[in-house]
């Protein structure tokens, strides 16, 4: 067995026996970060502060936001490190942007744990709704995230959804290293099951899909597109690792989906 599987192994062996799912799948961080120009808010979770990081796309420079756009980050990223990058990529569309640190990361109050995911992520799109008044909220995440995202979206109303490189949890872990792992596995929250939630979203989605994603295998993130129920466009990546940006033609096809989703929400007005 190779040296960094079996290394793997040992670790998920370990957590597996000391109950500690956070520690496998949670890389928080809390050093002070620059939100580059970024409002920062506060929104009060059962006596304990999330922290959200707010920007606007150059579209909604110029005029006040016709939607919202609610990001989940991976498992290792800050608010701070991409809440511009995804205000910059909704373009001359009017779209302000909130993305959420979870518990334990930045200023969030801790100490990061899965099973405070779902709760702060729901209070984070109920805070948002209560400032759209009404207008279109698209919620999106990658990797991590996605799974927040999904069941955000199989709770509330979404305009739309766009989602990278989604895994689902406890199916790829059990399949990738085995039955033994299920005392791990059931420390997932069940709300992070993706194909439990990805069946109840109809909204029309964006994917985009590494072909070379070590981390979410392809043949994993396409079990998350097969069980998601609503109309899907694919961005596909061939030669892209999990943590590559959307470059090239990719680019290219992302922007023309974002008209795609754009389009969507204009017939319902």
């Amino acid at each position: 067995m190779p040296r960094m599987l079996r290394n793997c192994v040992l670790w998920i062996f370990l957590a597996c026996m000391t109950g500690c799912a956070d520690q496998m799948l949670l890389y928080p961080s809390t050093q002070p970060a620059s939100p580059g120009g970024a409002q920062r808010r506060e929104i009060s979770v059962q006596g304990k502060i999330v922290e959200v990081f707010v920007a606007r796309s150059s579209g909604a420079a110029k005029e006040s936001p016709q939607a919202y756009a609610l990001e989940f980050t991976g498992n290792a990223t800050r608010a701070e490190y991409v809440v511009n990058y995804i205000a910059h990529r909704w373009g001359d569309r009017p779209v302000e942007v909130w993305v959420m640190n979870y518990p334990g990361f930045g200023a969030s109050t801790g100490p990061a744990n899965l099973h405070d995911i779902p709760s702060a992520a729901l209070a984070t799109y109920d805070a948002l709704a209560n400032e759209a008044h009404g207008r279109p909220i698209f919620v999106c995440g990658s990797s991590l995230g996605t799974c927040a995202a999904l069941f955000v979206a199989s709770q509330r109303p979404v305009a739309g959804m766009i989602l990278q490189n989604p895994p689902p949890l406890q199916t790829a872990i059990m399949q990738r290293y085995g039955f033994w792992t299920a005392p791990f596995v059931v420390q997932i929250p069940a709300e992070l099951n993706s194909l439990d939630t990805a069946p109840k979203v109809k909204a029309p989605a964006i994917f985009v899909l590494a072909g070379k994603d070590q981390t979410v295998p392809p043949r994993f993130a396409q079990m998350v597109v097969d069980a998601y129920a609503g109309e899907k466009h694919l961005v596909r990546m061939p030669e892209a690792g999990h943590n590559s940006p959307i470059a090239g033609e990719a680019l290219a096809q992302f922007q023309r989906e974002l008209d795609w989703l754009w389009s969507v929400i204009a017939k319902q007005e």
